[in-house]
């Protein structure tokens, strides 16, 4: 039986109206007590008459956090790290902020939206974030909170996805069947996940109509595997590898270039690339990879010019006739020894 260990399959996308929300008791200039999360969307509006909105997270405690801090006055938002030693802004952005601060942090990387765009004013890669208490400091309104962790799938809604990319993959794109929303949840198929390499974190990302959310896929299941049939090929032959187990395969690649569809055949266990497929393939060892729809195993074979065949063989031969003249020439000296011998015994 065949098994998927997934880490943060299901993704929660949320709705511009967040469905979590959180009330505090505000104390001036004191964080309010918020929410646990590594992975979250927050929204938060500026109370009345107040010109300063400030939102915090990933708290162990409140000299350890990180600060997004919007500005009416100066037209700014600022990102600022606080620690025992004090607070540091780490990027500031000129930006004209009416009514509203958006904060979206996911894996690692902190994104914030101004009112109603929903273009980010200010991105940046957090260093050692680990996630932790997220809130808000002094005053705010209409505060409204949801994770975006997988654990999280009865907090979100989900927002419209547009096309969901393993980034692992070369920013392949999923087709429609690869993957479901349903009530807020993205699931990636398991008929999908099983052509990708067992073993491997794939990082996934859902580009959906407000922003893109990227979340971690661990496969874990018994692939095929593939050998070589011969230690070596010779050039000119086709290369035929043996496959442990059934599936089917869709692609073929010899050091990471795909093998064109017409090059390879599939056949009782056997997957067998020509020779002409293989024209271009220096001599020497080479890697090549499977795809199928139970993984993606690979293996190396070793690819030996046909001209060290015929050296070979001369070599053979040249061994062959030496031990000939041998023979001949040591049948010589015996008959010349006997045939002198007679001579004298004859005389005598």
């Amino acid at each position: 039986m065949k098994i998927l260990k997934i880490r943060s399959l299901v993704i929660c996308l949320v709705v511009a109206a967040l469905c979590c929300t959180f009330t505090c008791v505000c104390f001036a200039e004191e964080a309010t007590h918020g929410e646990q999360a590594k992975n979250f969307v927050c929204s938060a509006e500026f109370a009345p008459s107040e010109n300063s909105l400030t939102l915090y997270f990933g708290a162990s405690d409140a000299a350890d956090n990180w600060r997004v801090t919007a500005d009416k006055t100066a037209s700014a938002v600022t990102l600022s790290r606080v620690t025992a030693e004090g607070e540091t802004a780490l990027k500031t952005v000129a930006v004209n902020v009416q009514s509203k601060l958006i904060l979206v942090v996911n894996e690692g990387v902190a994104k914030v939206f101004a009112d109603d765009s929903n273009v980010a004013v200010l991105v940046c890669k957090l260093t050692d974030y680990t996630g932790g208490e997220a809130g808000y400091v002094g005053s705010a309104v209409n505060v409204q909170f949801a994770r975006t962790d997988s654990s999280a799938g009865d907090f979100c809604c989900a927002y419209a996805v547009q096309k969901v990319i393993n980034v692992t993959d070369g920013h392949a794109k999923l087709g429609d069947g690869d993957y479901s929303v349903q009530k807020g949840v993205l699931t990636l198929s398991h008929e999908y996940l099983q052509t990708l390499e067992s073993g491997v974190d794939y990082t996934f990302r859902a580009v959906t109509d407000f922003t893109d959310f990227d979340f971690v896929v661990t496969t874990d299941f018994d692939s095929v595997t593939v050998s070589p049939a011969l230690e070596k090929f010779y050039r000119g032959n086709d290369v035929v590898l043996e496959m442990g187990g059934s599936a089917a395969v869709s692609k073929v690649t010899v050091d990471g270039a795909e093998v064109p569809s017409d090059g390879f055949t599939q056949q009782d266990g056997r997957v067998v690339i020509s020779a002409s497929a293989l024209e271009g393939v220096a001599s020497g060892k080479h890697s090549v990879r499977l795809f199928t729809d139970c993984g993606r195993p690979t293996a190396e074979f070793n690819l030996v010019d046909a001209v060290q065949t015929i050296t070979e063989m001369e070599e053979k031969a040249t061994h062959i006739f030496f031990w000939i003249d041998i023979s001949i020439f040591g049948a010589l000296v015996v008959g010349y020894v006997v045939f002198v011998v007679i001579k004298k015994l004859k005389k005598n």
